[in-house]
């Protein structure tokens, strides 16, 4: 059998080959890590913008909670005074003036930007009244008023009629 000359070169052949070409070390190249960086940059930055969006609309509707929470306290004060008055007056359109059967006088009335009541504040610190007027009615009173937070940005107005009790 003869020998095929060629054999010694083809096996020296494959040794060259495998030290040409080594195998590709494994990990990322620089695009592929710049990509990587950018897209969770983008995804954090997205995240951030909807906490922070989240966060706004809760504050706000906190304070529209503080809005109605005073408004409901000043009608309910209002109404109750009302009904529990003996005599009552209207001097001005800000102020209203409740003679009670114990012959005692309680006023309401807006002191700077809180509404009073015989002098003590019914509204809280972090609300302010910006306008408040009394209508006396025939056996009624008409309370209309505006509410305001501190910074203006959120106000709720309400009007409300309380009848007098029926004195016999």
């Amino acid at each position: 059998m003869l020998r095929n000359p060629r054999t010694p070169l083809k096996n020296k052949m494959k040794k060259q080959t495998a030290l040409k070409h080594k195998p590709k070390n494994s990990g990322l190249t620089i695009l592929e890590t710049i990509l990587t960086i950018t897209i969770g940059v983008t995804a954090a930055a997205f995240m951030t913008l909807t906490a922070i969006a989240g966060i706004k609309s809760i504050r706000d509707e906190k304070k529209s909670e503080r809005l109605h929470a005073n408004a409901t306290h000043i009608v309910e004060t209002f109404t109750y005074l009302v009904k529990q008055g003996k005599t009552i007056s209207v001097p001005d359109t800000s102020t209203l003036t409740i003679t009670l059967p114990d012959f005692s006088t309680k006023t309401i009335t807006l002191s700077g930007n809180r509404l009073t009541v015989a002098g003590e504040p019914v509204t809280s610190n972090d609300v302010r009244i910006s306008q408040i007027t009394f209508t006396k009615l025939a056996r009624s009173v008409r309370m209309s008023f505006t509410l305001a937070t501190p910074d203006g940005q959120k106000t709720f107005s309400a009007t409300t009629t309380s009848a007098e009790r029926n004195i016999l």
